[in-house]
């Protein structure tokens, strides 16, 4: 059974449509979980972007959108190994293109929980909700997490 992972305010990962493009093993995008590695227990194998095309293209929507993309050439490197596993590490305009892709996945009031080095919103208009450090000390760097919330927006607002 997967272990609920709950930040304040967000709702329980099992009630409600997540999307995961960098899933690896994670288990908490149920169906909807991709990574590029294929020995890994996602249930799709594509590049991010167009893993998230496809749901896009399929008109589907999420409550939460996981982004947690290898986010230094290290854990680039010790998750996919070898050439090119600096894919999305070092690709900020890609990476700015997940993000923009995933936000658009979810639906008003819905959430994203980014992790990384920065706690830049994943799209424009996302409030955040919450931040969290994740401090391993010694001469290891810190993980940001947090947690964007799609406001409800009506059509006047744009």
């Amino acid at each position: 059974m997967m272990e609920e992972y709950r930040l304040e305010g967000l709702m329980p990962l099992r009630e409600y449509p997540v999307v995961d493009p960098f899933a690896r093993n994670c288990p908490w995008g149920g169906k909807f979980t991709n990574d590029i590695g294929i020995d890994t227990e996602a249930h799709y194998h594509m590049e991010a972007l167009d893993f998230l095309q496809k749901m896009s293209n399929e008109n589907r929507k999420f409550h939460i959108g996981i982004l947690d993309p290898p986010f230094s050439p290290r854990q680039a490197n010790e998750t996919y190994g070898g050439e090119g596993a600096n894919l999305y590490a070092s690709d900020s305009p890609r990476l700015r293109k997940i993000e923009k892709a995933i936000s658009r996945l979810i639906v008003p009031g819905g959430h994203v929980i980014k992790f990384g080095y920065n706690s830049n919103p994943p799209s424009s208009g996302m409030e955040l909700v919450e931040m969290k450090v994740l401090a391993f000390g010694g001469v290891v760097n810190d993980w940001i997490i947090s947690v964007w919330r799609n406001p409800n927006r009506t059509l006047g607002e744009f």
